[in-house]
């Protein structure tokens, strides 16, 4: 097993040159109800039944203090992926991603052995697709600025409903440790929005505390036990967030991963899956051409 200890590194200036944000690249977009896809009709012979990944002794999720990267294995992922949101269950991976230069979203399930897509559904435009988090037999998906949440079925993948809602869509994660199931959003910025899961509306914001001068623009999601595990925009830097406090207790640099692992190769990171069985979390990134299970340990 290899180890890999990184400093804590809470760095939120804009990587030079490395990306262009979302928000510069951003075409004018026209109001419409969705159009979603059907699930993709690959040959019977391309779809493939999930392998399932071992599980080892489940370690503590939550280690006090500054946290290091143990990296327990790595496996494929699409390196043509602009990794949106990114949620495992029960063995089960499923991912959404987004590019404006290809004109389209994704809502997908992933082998969680091979990195293989088993299944689609393409988001119709003008939608890009942000964060998605797992609620029951549903998956909640939200968009950037189209002001719409998608509600599909985790196995058809068919649309259920939509919501709406004001404001830029980040991340989401599911709280179910501090109370009364609720949705956490991210939107870019340093608030966090609660939401009913069953109804999207709104319960309650959080400032997320911090010190540094620069934005803290909190992007992908996991809550994990009264925790949110967030990834910072234009960095590899996840923060641990208390959600009882909106102090961030910890911080993770994960670049290490894209230096070290991927020699440089993708984007920033943005993907972060919390697997239950196992205490582990599932790290990876645009356009990055793996994913990293991981633990977080204390330094």
């Amino acid at each position: 097993m290899i180890r890999l200890i990184a400093a804590l590194v809470v760095s939120l200036a804009v990587l030079a040159g490395a990306c262009q944000s979302e928000e510069d690249i951003a075409p004018t977009r026209e109001s419409t109800l969705p159009t979603v896809a059907p699930i993709d009709s690959l040959p019977p012979s391309v779809r493939r039944t999930p392998t399932t990944a071992p599980v080892d002794e489940v370690a503590d999720p939550t280690p006090r203090g500054n946290l290091g990267l143990e990296l327990v294995r790595s496996f494929p992922h699409d390196a043509n992926a602009w990794t949106q949101g990114y949620v495992i269950e029960d063995g089960r991976i499923f991912e959404s991603t987004g590019d404006w230069e290809a004109s389209e979203s994704t809502l997908r399930e992933i082998d969680p052995i091979s990195g293989e897509t088993l299944r689609s559904v393409a988001i119709g435009e003008p939608y890009f697709s942000e964060g998605i988090e797992i609620v029951g037999d549903e998956i909640i998906m939200i968009t950037w600025q189209d002001n719409t949440a998608f509600v599909f079925d985790k196995d058809t993948f068919e649309v259920q409903r939509t919501y709406t809602y004001d404001g830029e869509g980040w991340g989401l994660c599911l709280d179910d440790a501090t109370g009364p199931n609720r949705l956490v959003m991210s939107d870019g910025s340093a608030t966090l929005t609660f939401r009913d899961p069953a109804t999207f509306e709104i319960t309650g914001t959080l400032e997320v505390a911090h010190n540094n001068q620069d934005e803290l623009r909190l992007n992908e999601l996991e809550c994990v036990d009264g925790f949110v595990y967030a990834n910072v925009w234009t960095t590899n830097t996840i923060v641990r967030i208390d959600l009882a406090t909106g102090n961030i207790v910890s911080a993770i640099d994960a670049s290490v991963l894209k230096d070290r692992e991927l020699g440089g190769a993708g984007n920033i990171l943005n993907g972060i899956a919390y697997d239950e069985r196992k205490g582990t979390f599932l790290l990876t990134g645009k356009f990055w051409p793996a994913v990293f299970e991981v633990r977080f340990v204390s330094q």
